[in-house]
């Protein structure tokens, strides 16, 4: 099973302070139950016995997709995703089994 969360989700030791004091607690104000949901969905999915992997993007974009991403195991990857990417990331980790159990963290390809 592949679920999609968000980056916020995470807080990731390599986050920017910049991110960490002032993007991060704005977003998480403004979207507070949408992420308090996310986080149940990750805290059940992880007692669960399924095998299941999380995949936490960062902002999306209605961008064309590129066709490639860059992921990150239990990481989050700064930057942003187009919707299709995301979908190929998603079908792709389906065949992945180092991603079972695991969160992945996904970004569109570096410019």
């Amino acid at each position: 099973m592949v679920a999609l969360s968000a980056q916020p989700v995470f807080l990731d030791a390599e986050e920017s302070v910049w991110s960490r004091l002032t993007v991060r607690p704005l977003v998480r104000v403004i979207f507070r139950n949408v992420y308090a949901d996310l986080e149940k969905m990750e805290a059940r999915l992880t007692r669960s016995e399924s095998d299941w992997t999380i995949l936490r993007p960062p902002y999306l974009t209605d961008k064309p997709g590129t066709g490639s991403y860059r992921a990150a195991v239990d990481a989050n990857v700064p930057g942003s995703i187009a919707r299709a990417d995301l979908a190929r990331a998603m079908l792709d980790v389906l065949d992945d089994a180092s991603t079972i159990k695991h969160a992945v963290g996904v970004a569109g390809p570096r410019k």
